[in-house]
């Protein structure tokens, strides 16, 4: 199996980054890093994060952010929207059980401009940055401490099942 499909994919994605941040009012100087995510994440004022681990990573080093996810097509865009059950697909709004980092899932080009505006209310001060921040501090205060790692694989896998269970928060809970 070759690299090749994930560099062009990944030369792409830095192109689009490279683009956006041109076209961006405040973002003409963004430098986009592709080694040593905790360091420049523990630094950064705020991020635009791919969904998976690195947005609980991006919550732990205290840094404001949006959540994307791009979708590979409009079937697996359907297929996502029939089968996801919680109400939220980012970690840190997982944990947190309620909406507190902005997510935007899409396949084709996406609505960078809504992005970018979230992006732009967190890098400002303000209500909408001073709340994710807060945000961050309580996702790092639940995922602190001994036994932190058993509990918090209780609590997802209570949050991800249909059934009842009164023991612990949920994830589908307001």
């Amino acid at each position: 199996m070759t690299d090749q499909p994930r560099t062009q994919q990944n030369t792409r994605q830095l192109e689009l980054a490279r683009r956006i941040a041109s076209e961006t009012r405040d973002l003409a100087s963004l430098e986009i890093i592709e080694s040593g995510a905790f360091a420049v994440l523990a630094g950064a004022r705020a991020a635009i994060v791919k969904s998976g681990t690195s947005t609980l990573q991006t919550a732990l080093c205290r840094t404001p952010q949006v959540i994307v996810y791009a979708m590979r097509g409009p079937v697996a865009a359907w297929l996502t929207r029939q089968l996801l059950t919680a109400p939220w697909f980012g970690a840190p709004n997982l944990v947190l059980g309620r909406a507190a980092f902005p997510e935007f899932a899409f396949h084709g080009e996406g609505p960078w401009s809504s992005i970018l505006d979230q992006l732009l209310e967190v890098w400002d001060e303000g209500a909408p940055r001073t709340t994710q921040l807060a945000a961050c501090e309580e996702i790092c205060s639940r995922l602190d401490g001994p036994g932190a790692t058993t509990e918090m694989v209780r609590w997802l896998l209570s949050a991800s099942s249909p059934a009842d269970d009164s023991s612990g928060p949920r994830a589908a809970d307001p």
